[in-house]
Order: C-alpha cells, then sequence, then structure tokens
C-alpha cells in the first residue's frame, strides 16, 4: 500500500492488479500490472496449518513485493519470483492507467522512494543494515 495526495495505491501480494481508493475508502478504479512471467493463484487461496509448507506454496508464485508512488500519475512497483534463496526482484515502473515505462529484472530489494532517490537493501556488502542508494535520472 503506498498513499499520495489523499489516494491510496492498494496491491495484494498474491494478485496481478492494483487497485486505487481514496482516504475514506471508496473505490477509484484499479488496473491490471504488466508483471512479466505473472504467476498468480486463481481461485480461493488454500488453508495451510504448516508456516514451512504455506512457505513453499507461496514461493511458487509471482508476489507484489511493494508499490511506490513516484508522482501523481506513476508508480514504481516490484515483485519477486522464486525461492527464498534464488529470489529474482524485478521492478517496473508503470503509470495509473497501466502502461508500463520500463522494467528491470534482478534488482536489489527496493525499501522506499524519497523524491528522486530509491533505496534498496544490499545483502552483498556483509554489513548489517546497509542500503545502496540510486539517484533517478531526469529526461
Amino acid at each position: 500500500t503506498a498513499i499520495r495526495h489523499g489516494r491510496l495505491a492498494v496491491v495484494h501480494s498474491l494478485s496481478d492488479s492494483l487497485l486505487f481508493f481514496s482516504l475514506d475508502g471508496i473505490p477509484q478504479g484499479g488496473v491490471r500490472l504488466p508483471v512479466e512471467h505473472s504467476n498468480v493463484p486463481k481461485g480461493p487461496l488454500p488453508a495451510i496449518e504448516s508456516p514451512a509448507k504455506r512457505r513453499e506454496w507461496a514461493d511458487q508464485w509471482t508476489l507484489v513485493a511493494g508499490v511506490f508512488w513516484l508522482d501523481d500519475e506513476h508508480l514504481l512497483v516490484q515483485w519477486v519470483r522464486g525461492r527464498r534463496s534464488q529470489a529474482v526482484h524485478w521492478l517496473a515502473q508503470v503509470d495509473t492507467s497501466g502502461r508500463i515505462a520500463w522494467t528491470e529484472a534482478r534488482t536489489p530489494r527496493l525499501l522506499t522512494v524519497r523524491g528522486e532517490q530509491y533505496f534498496f537493501q544490499d545483502l552483498l556488502s556483509g554489513v548489517p543494515n546497509r542500503v545502496l542508494v540510486a539517484v533517478r535520472k531526469q529526461g
């Protein structure tokens, strides 16, 4: 979930749709996310008691890991595919009508966006809580 100027962008991690709501919960439309190689479950989710079995079941699907507003019309969406140790993160910029501007595979996990800066998790540094910071180029 991401909030910008009184508008919520909401996505369930096992869905391929991005929904918009007002802060009062009034639906304001939605779009299907152009997630490459999307694989989401259809129908009701199974009731799996075991955390290990639930994790194994979830690892087979495309999971939306985050949504971040860039401005009033554009968002970043990150999704992940694969088992935990071999998981691959993807990042895409989409507009509120669902059109994709760009997509990038094998990105680090995006933690947040602040203005022109993207903050990514740095798993390779060996230092706890270290982040990578990228600056968005204009033009």
